[in-house]
């Protein structure tokens, strides 16, 4: 994970923070084996442990040389709901993603502190997360929320013509007719990387309610995708609209 992360100064307090490695390396463990991973398992691991490292640089504002270690104890709840909602500019994303991240911080110098047999560890993060649990989502997630949600009311929603997405999807198909016969003529990594790319964007227009999911979706999937439709059940828990589609496109699992 640090071999691919950015060399800057959160960089460093990841490579330094004990409690910022613990998790790191725990979530690497549930991750299980590289056959199993998806495309940005390691790089969301990577984010998590740059927005806890962006906390306690923003702590070290006001208490000089913390650590994350140090900010988990009661003493320093104000210090990191401040520091929160400093980073947070107005964000509900940030602030929602630090508190999850902080939940599990808390079981992990929890852990931490069992075995290191140290009680005063462990009275720490004990009063921390009452303090967390019981004032976190009313000083940050509520008021985050709020303001998103005003924003969201004052907010003009732009959606896509119909008539774009067409001539987008057409232009698409085009490319994608195009380099297939190219690559049948001759096979070249050029050609083979604009197909790629092309049929990316074409699943990314047919699925764009949720674009997230393609990307992470391999070969293999649609390969030994099962059939679905071939069974009874399947076919009386669809609708009659979901039926013709059925008929007319493949179904595969992420």
């Amino acid at each position: 994970m640090l071999r691919t992360m950015h060399d800057d100064d959160i960089k460093e307090v990841v490579k330094k923070d004990t409690i910022i490695k613990l998790f790191s390396s725990m979530q690497v463990c549930a991750l299980g084996g590289k056959h199993i991973q998806k495309k940005n398992d390691m790089h969301r691991i990577s984010q998590n442990a740059r927005t806890l490292a962006r906390l306690v640089i923003k702590a070290s504002e006001h208490l000089p040389m913390v650590s994350l270690n140090k900010l988990l104890c009661k003493d320093n709840f104000d210090l990191v709901v401040n520091s929160t909602l400093s980073l947070s500019h107005n964000s509900v994303t940030v602030a929602n993603k630090m508190g999850h991240l902080l939940g599990h911080c808390i079981m992990i110098k929890n852990g931490y502190s069992v075995r290191r047999n140290s009680n005063e560890m462990a009275e720490e993060t004990r009063l921390f997360k009452v303090l967390f649990d019981a004032e976190w989502k009313y000083r940050v997630n509520a008021p985050m929320t709020r303001q998103k949600t005003v924003r969201d009311m004052n907010k003009l929603t732009c959606i896509p013509e119909t008539d774009d997405l067409v001539k987008f999807r057409d232009y698409i198909k085009q490319i994608i007719e195009n380099e297939v016969r190219v690559l049948r003529a001759c096979p070249n990594p050029g050609s083979w990387t604009r197909l790629a790319k092309a049929t990316m964007c074409r699943l990314y227009i047919f699925n764009k309610r949720r674009i997230a999911e393609v990307e992470d979706m391999l070969l293999e999937a649609y390969q030994n995708r099962p059939e679905w439709t071939g069974t009874e059940e399947f076919r009386a828990s669809l609708s009659d609209t979901e039926r013709e589609f059925a008929k007319r496109q493949v179904l595969s699992s992420l």
